[in-house]
């Protein structure tokens, strides 16, 4: 039996993971080792330069969210490129392997709820996303 992924496990039943990730791939942002908070949230949410929490060829990642292809839409319809901090691609991946972006290491909060909500509603009026859309994934605790 395979080893089940507790983060991805605690980012669908709770919305948001804490753990200690290891590993030197994104140092210095992440310290192997330091605590992070991952929270579950919408594609729309998703910036260049963000850390996230993404499934590539079968890997998990927490790593940078380098570049975004919106050549087929937006949000959903999005592809999303996953690098470490050295400049290694990992590839790219869409939207249903997106599952959190990196909102706190250690004490150190780098996204609050209110810019989560302030990007969702940025992102919705430029291309606008009808609000049933909106409320998938989008639930901030």
């Amino acid at each position: 039996m395979a080893r089940q992924n507790f983060v991805l496990k605690m980012l669908e039943e709770k919305g948001e993971a804490v753990w200690k990730p290891k590993g030197h791939s994104m140092t210095p942002k992440i310290d192997s080792g330091d605590q992070v908070k991952v929270r579950n949230c919408s594609p729309l949410v998703y910036r260049v330069g963000d850390i996230v929490y993404a499934k590539v060829r079968g890997n998990y990642y927490l790593h940078l969210l380098t570049a975004i292809d919106t050549s087929a839409g937006h949000g959903y319809l999005s592809r999303f490129q996953i690098s470490n901090n050295y400049g290694h691609v990992n590839g790219w991946t869409d939207a249903k392997n997106m599952f959190g972006i990196c909102v706190q290491i250690k004490e150190k909060v780098i996204l609050t709820n209110q810019q989560i909500t302030n990007r969702i509603v940025e992102s919705a009026a430029k291309i606008e996303v009808p609000t049933t859309v909106l409320a998938t994934r989008t639930t901030i605790k």
